[in-house]
C-alpha cells in the first residue's frame, strides 16, 4: 500500500466517524433530546473538552465512536430514532458523494489512491452502522445503530415515562404544589440524569457528581429544582468532611432560604452550615424554626443542634442533643442507615459517639397489629 494510499485510509475514517457522530449529536439536538457526550477515535485520547453542557473527547485512533445522551424526561421514542437513525443516513449519503467523486476523476491516478480507500472505510461504516450487533468500545459493549433502533421500535413504554416520576420523586419533599406546574427542561434532565446514575452506581466518582450538580445551579433551573440540588449538596457535604466546595456552602444555603424562605426543611439545612462554620448561635436560632414534624428531619436537626451546641462551648447539651436525636431517628426505619451516617458524623466532629445499635429496635413480640 502506499503511503497516499495510507494516509488516505487513517484520515478517511475519522472523516467518515467525524459526519457519522456529528449527525448523530447535531439530529438529537434539533429533535430536543439532551446531548451528553460526543466520542471519536478511541484511546489513546488526544483531547478532552466540554461545551455547551456537552462532554467531547477525541482519540487518536478513528476505531470507534459514540454520542450518548441525558435521559430524556419528556416523551422521546420519535425523537431517539430520529436520532438513531441520522448516523446510518449519513452514511448513505456520504458513500453515495464519494461514488460521484470516483465517476468524476475515474481517469486521474491520484484521485483514485485517495477515493478507493475512503470508499473501502465507507463501506465498512455502513455494515458497521446497519448490521445488528453489538461491538466493544471504551470498555463497554455497545449496540449497532440498527440493533439500537430496533430496541427502541420494541419499547412497550417510553423510558421518559418512569425517569420522570423518578426525578418528581427526588423533588416531591420540598414544595408539592411547584411540582404539579414543573415543566422539564434541559437543565431538568441533566440533573435527573446525575441523580439517577449516582443511585445506579455506587462507584460513580463522588467529586465529579457534585461538580456536574454545582454547574446547573442558575443555569435556567427551576427554584424547586435548585433548592432540591443545594440541600443535597448539604447533606452530601455533611457526611463527606471535608468537601471540595466548603467554602460556597454559605452562599448556596443562604440562596436556598432565599428562594423558599417558608420552608422548614431548608432552615435546618442552613442551621447545619452555620453549626459547621462555627456561627453557632445563629445556627440555634434557625434550628427553633426548622422542620420536626417528619421523624427523619426531627432527627438531623436535633442533631445539627447537637453540633451548634458543641461550638458554643456547652459540650453536655450537645451530647445529650445527639443521643436525643438517635433516640428519635430510631422511629424512622426504612431511613435508619442513612440518618446513622449523618448522626456518626456529628459525633466525630463533637468527639462524642452515640450508642447505635446495628439496627432499630425490632417490634415486641406478641404484640398485636390492630385491624
Amino acid at each position: 500500500m502506499s503511503l497516499l494510499a495510507f494516509v488516505s485510509l487513517f484520515c478517511s475514517a475519522f472523516i467518515a466517524l467525524t459526519l457519522h457522530e456529528l449527525a448523530h449529536a447535531i439530529t438529537g439536538h434539533l429533535a430536543g433530546l439532551n446531548i451528553r457526550r460526543i466520542r471519536i477515535g478511541t484511546e489513546p485520547i488526544l483531547l478532552r473538552f466540554r461545551a455547551f453542557h456537552t462532554d467531547i473527547q477525541i482519540g487518536l485512533l478513528p476505531t470507534g465512536g459514540g454520542v450518548d445522551l441525558y435521559r430524556p424526561l419528556r416523551p422521546s421514542r420519535r425523537r431517539r430514532l430520529a436520532f438513531v437513525a441520522a448516523g446510518p443516513l449519513m452514511d448513505m449519503v456520504w458513500f453515495c458523494i464519494l461514488i460521484w467523486l470516483m465517476t468524476q476523476s475515474h481517469e486521474n491516478e491520484t484521485a483514485n489512491a485517495v477515493l478507493m480507500p475512503a470508499l473501502v472505510v465507507q463501506i465498512c461504516m455502513l455494515i458497521s452502522s446497519l448490521y445488528p450487533c453489538h461491538a466493544h468500545f471504551y470498555g463497554e459493549r455497545l449496540p449497532s445503530d440498527m440493533l439500537h433502533f430496533y430496541r427502541i421500535l420494541r419499547e412497550k413504554d417510553d423510558p421518559a415515562e418512569f425517569y420522570l416520576k423518578a426525578y418528581f420523586v427526588r423533588l416531591a419533599g420540598y414544595h408539592k404544589d411547584d411540582l404539579s406546574s414543573l415543566i422539564p427542561s434541559r437543565g431538568s434532565e441533566r440533573v435527573a440524569h446525575i441523580y439517577l446514575e449516582r443511585m445506579l452506581d455506587k462507584k460513580i466518582d463522588r467529586r465529579a457528581h457534585v461538580e456536574a450538580l454545582l454547574r446547573e445551579i442558575g443555569l435556567g433551573l427551576s427554584p424547586l429544582e435548585e433548592v432540591a440540588i443545594i440541600d443535597g449538596l448539604i447533606t452530601d457535604a455533611i457526611r463527606h468532611p471535608p468537601t471540595q466546595y466548603e467554602s460556597e456552602l454559605d452562599a448556596l444555603s443562604a440562596r436556598a432560604i432565599t428562594l423558599y424562605p417558608d420552608l422548614k426543611t431548608l432552615k435546618g439545612s442552613r442551621a447545619a452550615v452555620l453549626a459547621r462554620a462555627g456561627r453557632h448561635q445563629e445556627a440555634l436560632e434557625l434550628l427553633e424554626q426548622a422542620e420536626y414534624e417528619r421523624v427523619f428531619d426531627r432527627s438531623l436537626n436535633t442533631a445539627f443542634r447537637a453540633l451548634a451546641l458543641f461550638h458554643a462551648g456547652r459540650q453536655e447539651d450537645a451530647r445529650a442533643a445527639l443521643d436525643q436525636s438517635v433516640r428519635i431517628l430510631r422511629e424512622d426505619e426504612p431511613n435508619w442507615r442513612h440518618g446513622q451516617d449523618i448522626l456518626q458524623i456529628v459525633g466525630q466532629q463533637i468527639g462524642y459517639w452515640p450508642d447505635f445499635a446495628d439496627d432499630p429496635p425490632e417490634p415486641e413480640q406478641g404484640t398485636e397489629s390492630s385491624a
